[in-house]
């Protein structure tokens, strides 16, 4: 399909981390994240320009579930949709898809914090963007 004909050329894809753990209790189903990353690919081999946004609920579930501050408990589910983010990142480039992380807060080396001009220059020039 030319780029023309797409009804969307650019799209905002959220995930949810327990697509990631596939029929695992928790973490990552190595199956699931593959299935997940070439259905992504195959969207941009149409020329779609896609910026993903993943959860943490394969890894985290927060204050409700531990009695924690509420806070802490967002802090950590941030941390938790890095390593999300990581984890699709690794699988994207392994399937030959340039991926880069954009975080709430600088998290060098892991992720940069977002930086808007970036991510559309990286989605421009046909690369995923991951939050």
């Amino acid at each position: 399909m030319e780029t023309k004909k797409l009804r969307y050329r650019r799209i905002l894809l959220k995930i949810s981390g327990e697509a990631l753990k596939g029929g695992l209790e928790h973490g990552y189903d190595p199956k699931a994240v593959e299935e997940t990353v070439a259905r992504i690919a195959e969207a941009r081999s149409l020329g779609v320009q896609i910026a993903l946004v993943v959860g943490a609920g394969n890894l985290w579930r927060g204050a409700g579930a531990t009695g924690m501050d509420r806070v802490t408990a967002d802090r950590m589910g941030m941390l938790a949709t890095v390593m999300n983010a990581l984890c699709l990142k690794d699988a994207f480039r392994r399937a030959g898809v340039p991926a880069h992380i954009h975080a709430s807060a600088d998290l060098r080396p892991f992720a940069p914090a977002f930086d808007r001009e970036a991510a559309l220059e990286q989605l421009a020039n046909g690369d995923l963007v991951i939050f």
